[in-house]
């Protein structure tokens, strides 16, 4: 129990970070603890200030999240960070801090986990360090602070108290039906809602991610899931929603936000034919299956009773991850696939008229000329609606990380990982992962223009005409002509402008060498 005290507006503050500004990806983590919080009598609110233009002034809204967040003054404020976040959540840490905070400060999410001797050691700023899931345990802090007591009993955590002290691991929130609706109205819902072409792959929607599932059974070296669930007692690390909450979620959803479509965002929704029949039952039983809707999932877990189900009950689109044409490197990546079944599952889709995206990494490690061929092959007999080219990175708490980068990143050198560039060209040497020496930038650039670029510029008109009739009744239609025009002519001139800046680098670096 939580003693209440009347004279606060709220209990505890969530911080998106600023460099998550630009991203119409719901928050998650900050959305899921303030449900979970709520429910138990703790007021929450989220700063999550939001920019409609790729080039935010990132300084600006870190600035601006600062004097919010000492405005609010609440006891406990709560940053979830990625690696590459680490320098703006300690920055605004600091200048909270000078500015007179005097609360907890806790900070939890994928860094954190991988690294919380980032935060905790003798002086700093940061109370408490939270290990993995973060519901139960940031509730149990604040009701352990609350009353008074010592929360050196409480898993899943790390402080410092004259040393660094780090409690028993937590079990994982086996049970996900404990957890309530996400806190979606403490959100700027207009902005995550504003149609994108981010749900369905190139064509404009308005519509948001969910999600059905938590973990992922899989241990691919280059995801950081594998160590993330290390810190947790658990007896299976991929559960499973309730398929009525998450209907209860997409319904809420349709009648409060006038949603056209949104993404299931698990890592691997079809684990099962019957989940997934019970899914778009669901999805017709509660008249919600004109909505359009995507997934991504596995090659391997995908087949013709899902596809047919999927299908029936108004998805559109299925993403996967292939990564590589070889064999060889999806065996080495631990990938869990094989060539045979991506060519399998691509078939079953387009039998049934399900749209592809296909997702495919370049500069995997050991990567040679001849696994390029075999990739570039594949990508061409699949047939894939979509497609998406990726340089590989190897991030921080992955398997690749931990064998292939030497000497390992200073705190200084996080940042290298903020934005997209990583993943279009190699932005430090020991990124490099590929026996190959092709210039990286440019391979990434011509598989682009190879694959993907006509896809994005014309899938936008084409929906406009595939989908005329839901745009018209759509509650967002207005927003929807507005898309349209804003996101062709921007994308074109930002993608001219990144192929002359790579090809005078190319240029510049060429004859610097001759």
């Amino acid at each position: 129990m939580i003693r209440k005290d009347i004279t606060r507006k709220f209990d505890i503050v969530l911080v998106s970070p600023p460099t998550r500004a630009y991203s119409h990806i719901v928050p998650f983590p900050c959305i899921y603890l303030a449900g979970f919080l709520e429910e138990r009598g703790v007021r929450c609110s989220i700063i999550d200030f939001k920019s409609d233009i790729l080039r935010i002034d990132e300084a600006a809204i870190e600035e601006k999240t600062v004097r919010e967040i000492v405005r609010v003054n609440a006891p406990y404020v709560g940053f979830t960070c990625l690696s590459a976040e680490f320098y703006c959540v300690t920055r605004m840490i600091k200048k909270i801090r000078e500015l007179g905070y005097k609360g907890k400060i806790i900070v939890g999410g994928h860094h954190p986990t991988f690294y919380p001797t980032d935060f905790i050691y003798e002086g700093t700023l940061v109370d408490f360090c939270v290990l993995g899931e973060g519901e139960v345990t940031l509730y149990e802090i604040i009701e352990c602070l609350e009353n008074g007591k010592d929360p050196s009993g409480i898993p899943g955590l790390s402080f410092y108290r004259g040393e660094k002290i780090t409690t028993a691991p937590r079990r994982v929130i086996e049970d996900l039906s404990i957890l309530p609706m996400p806190a979606y109205h403490l959100l700027d819902m207009n902005f995550y809602t504003m149609p994108r072409t981010s749900i369905i792959r190139y064509s404009i929607f308005s519509g948001v991610d969910v999600q059905t599932t938590r973990g992922c059974p899989c241990n691919c070296t280059y995801c950081g899931n594998p160590t993330l669930w290390e810190v947790h007692h658990y007896n299976k690390r991929f559960r499973c929603r309730p398929i009525e909450k998450v209907l209860d979620e997409i319904e809420y959803l349709y009648h409060e936000y006038k949603i056209d479509s949104f993404f299931v965002n698990d890592d691997s929704f079809t684990t099962s034919n019957a989940r997934v029949a019970e899914f778009c039952e669901g999805l017709k039983k509660r008249k919600l299956h004109h909505l359009i809707w995507g997934i991504q999932t596995r090659v391997n877990i995908f087949t013709e009773q899902m596809a047919e189900a999927i299908a029936n009950a108004g998805c559109v689109q299925a993403e996967f991850g292939v990564e590589s044409g070889s064999q060889r490197i999806l065996n080495l990546m631990k990938k869990g696939i094989t060539v045979e079944q991506v060519e399998r599952a691509f078939g079953i889709c387009r039998k049934y008229g399900i749209r592809t995206f296909a997702n495919f990494m370049i500069n995997t490690p050991t990567e040679t000329e001849e696994d390029m061929n075999h990739t570039v092959c594949l990508a061409k007999k699949i047939k894939a609606t979509n497609y998406g080219f990726f340089v590989t990175v190897p991030l921080l708490g992955t398997e690749i990380y931990e064998e292939y980068v030497h000497p390992k990143l200073t705190k200084e050198e996080y940042s290298l990982y903020l934005g997209s560039t990583p993943y279009k060209q190699i932005v430090d040497p020991r990124f490099k992962l590929c026996k190959h020496n092709k210039n990286m930038s440019i391979l990434a650039m011509t598989l682009f223009l190879r694959f993907t670029a006509l896809p994005m510029y014309f899938d936008p008109m084409f929906s406009l005409f595939r989908h005329f009739n839901v745009y018209m009744k759509s509650a967002h239609r207005k927003l929807y002509m507005i898309a349209f025009f804003d996101i062709f002519f921007r994308r074109m001139v930002r993608h001219v402008g990144t192929f002359f800046n790579i090809m005078l680098k190319t240029v510049k670096n060429f004859f610097s060498k001759s």
